[in-house]
């Protein structure tokens, strides 16, 4: 429009700035702010013709950005003055604009506590776009060139919000600050359940202190860059690799622009992860769970021979009851391993084998899924093989031992509990369907050689159906099985809200028997279960792995961080740390029987065909409390 005007009118430059200013206040008016379009700032003397006849709101925010720019061109001093212009009173949008080039002034004056602290109670939802890019800048420059946690926050911040031509920058500085971390203040660092960008940038300083000394040996460090990357996706230095991750002349070949994303071989490894960690999210989310717990065991223990005590810790019941911490755990001794990954998604499980092979592999954990699981029967070759899930007939061959978390195990283990509970007549109310199925069967077998006899088996309804049925005298049907068959113990495997609905339900068509137990699977078993839940479960025995059991211990510290809370993939995570454990024992596993190890998902022992077994822990609520079941 202006050039319009412009070309084809002879008006002076005072008019048309008129003009302009104009058209700015008409179009702004539909907003509770008349601000400048957002963008990188002009050069300071480009605001004065529009100050020079701009008034109100309009002339605060041009102000605002010639002080903004003047403070870009080092010259705080007139940034000052010109803020001074200001009105006193400023509309919402334009103090947190004053806000920003406040600390942006007090950054360019050296005052680095006065700009942290203005940061801290800056109104950032009022910025525009790259007023957030200003403000995620002047938070890296208010530290001052300071190496700890808090200033790689800031660049990881930064990083967000930065223009695609900076990124390698951050990236270097990114790395610097992690790399200068001090000792003290890596030991005391508290990363929160979100920050997995700082877990990366801490596990790539680990690589470091790894491999600087030891530089020349570039296809290792290679490998273990790789596999970090496979690890950490979302981390900004898997696309611009710090450009001066050791020093320039040291850089391995191939990293100044990135990293390749095939698989790479680490000629020193022995140890292979096999997990699907492309497809679905589901899937990949179970993947990096049980990687993460692989890796916290690795970190737990270090680099070299450390006893891996499992500290029992204060428990959930100590908690709630006051009780002494219970007496430390001792798993054994185990080391950092150095390991491979392979995407099982992305290749046969018989190809990966093979390749493995190649690569002088003689340990592998995994496959995860279950037909690549039963693909292995097929396999002759040397690897030992952790299996982390198992087929419906376990192979005899003795390179592969399984270790599953399956709802079968537990259904097991809770056949063994009810009766050295003194049960002998049990029902199963279990969900409809596949699942249902499968958890009967294994109960029910486990139940048989057991007593003798099979268990009562009824169906849950869904939730809703559930509350629709709940007037009804007896809607479960177990009334009649409950007389006939003297029932003195009932195994629920249910979520909570619909154990919640099922308890009174059992209540009412048992007459309230006392003698009748209530046992429940860790499906019952969430983080955001409260007081006025344990007191409607009063009575009720539940399974839980003995991470979850501890929660003052590091490890579960530790998952409730990493896994945002997530009980079911924290419960995962702990197979990734005992599957860690576990690999490095192989040879115990597969020839020694009597083999016991206290893991985080329970109490390990070995069964037929290399089958891991596992004995949970057993929790009871008394009143609101939650109270350990003493084992008979």
């Amino acid at each position: 429009m202006f050039l319009f005007i412009k070309k084809h009118l002879k008006v002076n430059n005072t008019l048309l700035t008129i003009l302009f200013t104009a058209f700015v206040i008409v179009g702004c008016q539909s907003t509770s702010s008349p601000m400048l379009s957002d963008g990188p700032l002009q050069a300071s003397t480009a605001y004065d013709p529009e100050l020079s006849v701009a008034t109100g709101e309009m002339k605060d925010a041009l102000l605002l950005k010639k002080s903004a720019a003047l403070i870009q061109e080092n010259n705080p001093a007139a940034a000052k003055t010109t803020l001074s212009e200001l009105n006193p009173e400023l509309s919402p949008n334009l103090t947190s604009q004053k806000q920003l080039v406040d600390i942006e002034l007090a950054i360019a004056q050296g005052q680095f506590a006065q700009a942290k602290s203005l940061i801290e109670s800056i109104q950032k939802t009022s910025l525009l776009p790259y007023d957030q890019y200003r403000l995620a800048r002047a938070k890296v420059k208010s530290f001052n060139q300071q190496a700890n946690v808090d200033a790689l926050r800031a660049y990881i911040a930064l990083a967000q919000v930065a223009p695609s031509e900076q990124m390698q920058a951050i990236v270097d500085e990114s790395w610097r600050v992690t790399a200068n971390i001090s000792q003290t203040d890596l030991k005391n660092i508290i990363i929160t359940s979100d920050e997995f960008i700082i877990q990366g940038w801490l596990e790539l300083r680990n690589i470091y202190e790894t491999y600087r000394d030891n530089s020349q040996n570039t296809a290792l460090m290679e490998t273990a860059i790789e596999n970090w990357r496979i690890r950490h996706p979302h981390n900004p230095a898997t696309v611009n690799f710090p450009s001066q991750f050791l020093t320039p002349g040291q850089m391995p070949a191939g990293f100044e622009g990135g990293i390749s994303s095939t698989n790479q071989v680490n000629s020193d490894a022995k140890v292979a992860l096999l997990l699907p960690l492309s497809g679905s999210k589901q899937v990949t989310a179970f993947a990096e769970a049980i990687q993460d717990g692989f890796d916290y065991a690795n970190s737990a223990s270090g680099t070299g021979n450390t006893s891996m005590a499992v500290s029992a810790g204060m428990s959930v019941i100590d908690e709630l009851t006051g009780a002494a911490p219970s007496p430390q755990i001792t798993t054994g001794s185990t080391q950092y391993i150095n390991y491979n990954v392979y995407d099982t998604n992305q290749k046969d499980i018989n190809a990966i084998l093979i390749e493995a092979e190649q690569a002088g592999i003689t340990t592998v954990v995994g496959p995860l899924l279950k037909p690549d699981v039963e693909k292995l029967e097929q396999y002759t070759g040397p690897i030992k093989i952790l299996a982390l899930n198992a087929p419906e007939v376990l192979s005899s061959n003795p390179n592969i031992c399984y270790f599953a978390l399956s709802p079968e195990d537990e259904a097991k283990d809770a056949a063994n509990h009810m009766y050295n509970q003194g049960k002998r007549s049990a029902l199963l109310l279990v969900p409809y369907g596949n699942l249902g199925d499968r958890i009967a069967n294994a109960f029910n077998s486990q139940w048989q050689q057991l007593t003798g006899t099979t268990a009562v088996v009824r169906t849950l309804h869904e939730t809703n159906d559930l509350k629709i049925m709940g007037g009804s005298r007896d809607p479960l049907d177990i009334s009649g099985p409950v007389q006939q068959a003297n029932i003195d113990a009932i195994y629920v495997v249910a979520e909570p809200e619909k154990l919640l609905l099922v308890k009174p339900m059992i209540s009412s068509a048992t007459g309230g028997k006392p003698n009748i137990g209530i046992f429940a699977s860790s499906r019952s078993n969430k983080n955001s279960l409260g007081p006025d839940y344990r007191m409607e479960m009063q009575g009720v025995q539940f399974s839980e792995i003995p991470l979850l059991a501890n929660i003052n211990s590091p490890s579960y510290q530790s998952a409730m961080d990493s896994m945002n809370n997530d009980y079911s993939l924290i419960r995962l995570r702990a197979m990734g740390a005992d599957a860690n454990r576990l690999s490095q024992q192989f040879d115990t596993l597969s020839t020694a029987p009597e083999f016991t190890m206290q893991g985080d998902t329970g109490l390990i022992t070995i069964g037929a065909n290399c089958e891991i077994q596992r004995k949970l822990n057993w929790i009871e609520y008394n009143e609101g409390l939650i109270v350990n079941v003493t084992p008979n």
